[in-house]
């Protein structure tokens, strides 16, 4: 039945990866492409009813926006239109005729396609199909070929926008209080957690025996205690009326998820009585296990020096956890890829 399941898991998986390649377009998250649908870097095909679509970018594989700062990090995109350029702006523009002479010296028109770079300073549109000025200096991404300004500023304005969307998101606000305001427990708990297996570690392999033995004696003492106490509120309720054990009730029923409602003293001590009986038999039921057992007990320790010789003689067992961390990062990067791929196929 499991490798029914695993397999029946990995086929699905692989289908939906086969569908998003096939009908995805995989190249337009490297490439990128413009506000008319085309693909930088490569020809493309004329979309029906879109102006300025179907044409050869063969040339021209960056991808420009003419506000690159206006960023709207609540919708998550850029708001600014996009074009495919050969070449990012290297200096800074501050001027109509810098994008003139840009476009002349590099063959790099950074207006709307239908412009003519000779034109950009008299031409009325230039206001809204030209970069808005000044044109900030910028590098292509080494990978994904996007024009990314070098200007210090546009990065404070995305901060600023991801305050502003942290501020007005109160689920991911209150998300982000909690975590700051436990940083100092969670980083805690996972160093408590880091020496304890460190410890176990050791104990396994050392004093095995020892361990056992704890282990036993606290489920026993355990349970005798659980037991103790339950017995203690039965008899306190019956002899003295006390409304302790109605409160330790009242919570405990709380805990469960059981609406509290007010009951009357004798429910609260027949509902103790049923819980120090099971209890009882629990704990008896237990110990009468440990009695009959305690042979086995040898044999749970020389199953831990086992595993104390295992850990000896394969010290990379102990990297695991990293291991078994690894490989659902890599899972969860390629189900993003996955997503991102899905994401292109409209």
């Amino acid at each position: 039945m499991a490798v029914g399941a695993d397999t029946c898991f990995f086929v699905l998986q692989g289908s939906i990866c086969g569908f998003t390649i096939v009908t995805g377009g995989a190249a337009r998250l490297v490439f990128g492409y413009d506000s008319y649908g085309n693909t930088c870097g490569q020809r493309n095909e004329h979309i029906e009813g879109v102006r300025l679509s179907g044409l050869d970018h063969t040339d021209r594989k960056f991808v420009f926006f003419l506000d690159p700062c206006n960023i709207d990090i609540v919708q998550r995109k850029i708001k600014s239109m996009a074009l495919c350029v050969s070449l990012c702006p290297t200096e800074e523009l501050k001027t109509y005729q810098d994008l003139k002479t840009f476009a002349m010296v590099n063959g790099s028109e950074l207006c709307s396609y239908e412009l003519a770079g000779h034109k950009y300073p008299g031409l009325p549109e230039r206001f809204s199909k030209c970069p808005k000025l000044p044109v900030p200096r910028s590098k292509p991404l080494p990978v994904f070929n996007r024009c990314t300004p070098v200007d210090v500023s546009c990065y404070a304005k995305f901060a600023e926008a991801v305050v502003t969307f942290v501020g007005d998101s109160s689920v991911l606000h209150r998300l982000i209080a909690g975590v700051a305001a436990s940083k100092e427990i969670i980083i805690g708990l996972c160093v408590l957690a880091l020496v304890l297996s460190m410890i176990l570690m050791v104990i396994i392999r050392y004093i095995s025996a020892v361990l056992v033995w704890i282990l036993t004696s606290l489920v026993v003492l355990g349970s005798l205690a659980g037991t103790s106490v339950l017995w203690w509120l039965y008899i306190d309720h019956r002899l003295y009326g006390n409304d302790t054990s109605s409160k330790v009730l009242k919570d405990l029923k709380e805990d469960l998820g059981e609406e509290s409602k007010e009951e009357p003293s004798r429910d609260s001590g027949q509902a103790l009585l049923v819980y120090a009986v099971s209890a009882t038999v629990f704990t008896i039921i237990l110990l009468l296990l440990m009695l009959f057992m305690r042979k086995r007990v040898a044999l749970t320790i020389a199953l831990f020096h086992v595993a104390g010789k295992v850990f000896i003689h394969l010290p990379l067992l102990t990297l695991q956890p990293f291991v078994t961390f690894l490989a659902l990062l890599l899972f969860w990067i390629y189900w993003i890829l996955v997503l991102l791929f899905l994401g292109t196929t409209g």
